[in-house]
């Protein structure tokens, strides 16, 4: 009896040890795959949440100077690495280099283009075009978060873009803040004023078992694959099922409170008020702020909604206005630019976005690819200049007077210098929307 326990407890005990030498050479294994392969990698590659890790700051961060690969549009390899600022390319050079015109684009998908190569990104096609443009060098970083708000814009920029030495600073908002920033507004922490200060991601304040699950997740990526697998499969089958028996999609004014005269109105004015906080830093430092708007995959009807309301909201808070919505609207071939997803933009898509800004930039904004000799018409300040025929319908109908050519021009400098005059029967205003033209 005694020898037969005895048998059976080493059988055990070889069982546990066969388990438990399989269990770390598959973790190895892994491993040594991940990191030489990562385009073949097991994991999901439908999102960027392998680099992407809880923050106290903002909600969520990409980890820093880290660099992974995975299967983008039309099933190329695309090489995405991070810098320290929390943004997508490579490093940027602090203090920058001396004569640089520096531009910081935050915005979501739309601008930070996971699914295409570095080259192909909206700020990068931005700094290449205003580039040929201009003796000046001109850098684009790449701010675009997954899902990003202004909620989240705002905390980014005064926590690590504002040393990023910007010359000016593009915001690229669409209808989908609205509802992240339902989401996200219960976790954010605000000064007395309203001034944006963190945003906790709530597993940080959960229980010690769930921290202790977090721990096993970060140790063992048998674990971690075998949860994202699971998560990513339960997805794959679930989530049309649900769009199946709820068709009905809130629209913007459901955000709002329901007994406000405007509730569309509201509900997007509550989501675009942290704008004003980047606003005011970047106004100490002297850096003019752009927004830009565009669809972030098939053109909505609520998508022209919400640009109507954002035009409302920078001509009561005097900030200029690239309306690309309205260029797409009049787009000759729509779905060319949106991907075969017809979640986010193709690549046709995104190379128009980012004509439609340098464009518009070029003709309306005086940087440094403007020259005090020089106006957008020859010599004439008082006409805009003569576009191209696709693009003619869309020009802006308004006179223009540039200043001098400069690297820096801060929000007086511009105010006082860019006169638009909008179809409101001649009536001037300091600050306009600038139309965008079609590239």
């Amino acid at each position: 009896m005694i020898l037969r326990a005895c048998g059976w407890a080493a059988q055990f005990v070889k069982a546990i040890l066969l388990l438990a030498m399989a269990v770390c050479g598959g973790e190895v294994g892994l491993r040594v795959w991940e990191m030489y392969a990562p385009e073949h990698s097991p994991k999901p590659k439908s999102s960027l949440a392998t680099l992407m890790v809880p923050s106290a700051k903002q909600y969520l961060e990409f980890m820093p100077r880290t660099e992974r690969t995975w299967n983008g549009q039309n099933d190329l390899s695309v090489r995405f690495r991070t810098n320290s600022f929390g943004g997508r390319g490579e490093e940027p050079r602090i203090p920058k280099t001396n004569g640089t015109f520096r531009i910081v684009w935050f915005g979501n998908e739309t601008v930070l283009g996971p699914n295409v190569s570095e080259g192909m990104s909206p700020p990068q096609l931005l700094q290449e075009q205003l580039q040929a443009r201009s003796q000046t060098p001109i850098e684009v970083l790449n701010a675009g978060f997954p899902d990003n708000c202004p909620l989240l814009m705002a905390i980014q920029h005064a926590n690590s873009w504002a040393t990023a030495e910007a010359d000016l600073i593009l915001i690229h908002v669409d209808r989908h803040v609205v509802d992240r920033d339902r989401q996200l507004r219960r976790y954010a922490h605000a000064t007395a004023e309203g001034r944006p200060l963190c945003c906790v991601h709530p597993s940080l304040l959960s229980s010690g078992a769930s921290q202790t699950a977090r721990d096993w997740r970060e140790r063992w990526r048998l674990i971690d694959l075998t949860i994202a697998w699971t998560a990513h499969l339960w997805q794959a089958q679930t989530a049309q099922k649900l769009d199946e028996t709820h068709p009905a999609r809130k629209r913007l004014g459901s955000y709002s409170d329901p007994d406000a005269d405007h509730p569309l109105l509201t509900g997007a004015e509550h989501s675009l008020k942290p704008i004003l906080a980047i606003l005011e830093t970047a106004g100490r430092a002297g850096t003019p702020v752009v927004i830009v708007t565009c669809p972030k995959a098939k053109l909505h009807e609520d998508d022209l909604a919400f640009s109507r309301v954002l035009a409302d909201f920078c001509q009561t808070h005097r900030l200029p206005l690239v309306n690309v919505t309205s260029a797409w609207d009049r787009a000759p071939s729509q779905d060319s630019l949106v991907a075969d997803s017809q979640q986010e933009l193709s690549i046709e898509g995104l190379r128009f976005h980012a004509s439609s800004v340098a464009q518009t930039l070029l003709i309306n904004w005086p940087g440094p690819w403007k020259s005090s000799s020089m106006t957008p018409h020859g010599n004439d300040p008082t006409h805009p200049p003569q576009l191209t025929d696709s693009s003619q319908r869309l020009s802006p109908q308004s006179g223009i007077s540039t200043p001098p050519r400069s690297t820096t021009l801060d929000r007086q400098e511009f105010e006082n210098a860019t006169i638009i005059r909008g179809p409101t029967n001649g009536r001037v205003s300091p600050v306009g929307h600038l139309a965008p033209t079609l590239p």
